[in-house]
């Protein structure tokens, strides 16, 4: 009993040396977590800095202005969001093909440039709530006669090639003869010919070439699902998450939102972003 008690005694120091190392160790584990973990809310606040990627080539958007400077709806977006973190705003171009990984990558610290919240993009990404629909709509002139999907039946309808409304046009136009064009020139040239009677566009471009041009006008109707556009950021952070779908969510019910599009795309958008009903209905 005193061999035991005498070997107990001995090893105990190495014990308590052995537990206080593994509380020394799991405290810097966890403060290493932390300090990899901290969200990009408390980086920006803390650093006054705010990088948002954008594919500026989207007018009215956003794009470079004449100086190479960027503008366009999404900037404004940009500019208030980093007045309300009193943090310094930079823009990063990034192509549209690669945007995604971007901010995977965290070289942004959010995506703007409206990409459509969708199951696929969402495994590698978190995004916010909408801040951005759009319909498929219809772009007509005021001479055609065309007052609703339905007269436009034997007349052609635009598609542009490689684009996705090609099942559009044999689901709700059945009656209606595609015409392939290259180039939204070239649908805008063969519809003042007369060469078409319509074409398909998303509806917020739509609106922004309409406010340009009286003769023409938009044709709504039950042309497929909405398109809902959020920002979006890295997984895994959520306070960062919340933060900004709190600034959407007052930008869009103290107007700021609407007033913004129309300040841009010429008049109000034809859909609202926040999963409720069509504007104006």
């Amino acid at each position: 009993m005193k061999l035991k008690t005498k070997w107990l005694w001995g090893i105990l120091p190495i014990l308590i040396l052995l537990v206080v190392a593994g509380f020394a160790s799991a405290e810097s584990s966890t403060s290493a977590r932390s300090a990899d973990t901290q969200s990009v809310l408390q980086k920006v606040i803390s650093s006054k800095k705010l990088t948002i990627g954008m594919v500026l080539s989207i007018p009215p958007q956003e794009y470079q202005g004449k100086h190479g400077e960027p503008v366009g709806m999404d900037v404004d977006w940009a500019n208030l969001l980093a007045q309300s973190l009193g943090a310094k705003l930079k823009i990063v171009n990034v192509p549209e093909a690669t945007r995604i990984a971007e901010i995977q990558a965290g070289k942004v610290d959010v995506l703007f440039s409206s990409p459509a919240i969708t199951l696929e993009r969402a495994q590698v990404v978190a995004f916010t709530n909408p801040y951005l629909a759009a319909g498929t709509v219809l772009v007509t002139t005021t001479k055609s006669g065309v007052k609703s999907a339905a007269d436009m039946a034997g007349k052609k309808v635009g598609v542009l090639s490689g684009t996705f409304y090609d099942p559009i046009a044999a689901k709700y136009l059945p009656k209606a003869k595609v015409q392939h064009l290259q180039s939204t020139t070239d649908e805008q040239v063969a519809l003042k010919n007369g060469q078409i009677a319509a074409y398909f566009r998303d509806s917020n471009t739509a609106v922004a070439v309409a406010a340009k041009d009286s003769s023409l006008k938009i044709i709504t109707g039950n042309f497929g699902g909405v398109e809902y556009d959020g920002f979006a950021v890295q997984q895994g952070d959520q306070t960062w998450l919340n933060y900004l779908n709190t600034f959407i969510f007052t930008m869009q019910s103290d107007g700021t939102s609407v007033q913004l599009f129309k300040k841009w795309f010429g008049s109000p958008p034809l859909y609202s972003p926040i999963l409720t009903k069509q504007l104006g209905s």
